[in-house]
């Protein structure tokens, strides 16, 4: 090992926001040379091809997250269809509106609604969409379960008979 590789330190990921799981092909995945070219400018091919496949991926909102929380590794290249200046100008949105450990903030939220999200799932008490008021009572459950019998061609005649009949008797507009 080299004098200049030991005094590198190893950045680590910051243990609060894992990396997205990515659980099948993505495009930065396949071709990531695209979302770290030698250079790029506003109007580079590269940069619009790796910004709107990233705006495609199911995985962005976790990779930006990731990202931010994560500048000692995302200093170059497209993450999560933002750019190095992007990333920086989110980050210090989010300090100031958050605080300095704003990744604590976000981290906490996202706990807190994976926690509710998986216990809504696991209620098993039926909720009504609508709530229930004297103007909107719940609908009445039958007794029993029907069991519907197909209609005989008497029945369907008899039927057609009584249509005829209120539309002969219905006055005329």
């Amino acid at each position: 090992m080299s004098t200049a590789a030991s005094n590198v330190s190893a950045v680590t990921s910051d243990p609060r926001v894992p990396f997205p799981a990515v659980t099948e092909g993505t495009a930065c995945r396949a071709r990531p040379e695209r979302w770290f070219p030698k250079r790029y400018g506003e109007d580079s091919i590269e940069r619009h091809q790796a910004v709107n496949a990233c705006k495609r991926c199911p995985l962005a909102e976790q990779c930006l997250l990731w990202a931010l929380a994560n500048p000692e590794l995302t200093e170059h290249g497209i993450w999560a269809a933002t750019t190095p200046t992007k990333r920086t100008y989110l980050r210090q949105a989010l300090q100031a509106r958050l605080g300095t450990d704003w990744v604590a903030v976000v981290a906490a939220r996202r706990r807190a609604r994976t926690q509710a999200s998986t216990e809504r799932r696991w209620d098993t008490r039926v909720r009504p969409a609508v709530p229930l008021t004297a103007a909107n009572p719940p609908a009445p459950v039958p007794s029993e379960p029907r069991h519907w019998e197909p209609v005989t061609p008497e029945q369907a005649a008899r039927n057609r008979e009584t249509l005829l009949a209120a539309l002969r008797e219905r006055p005329a507009a």
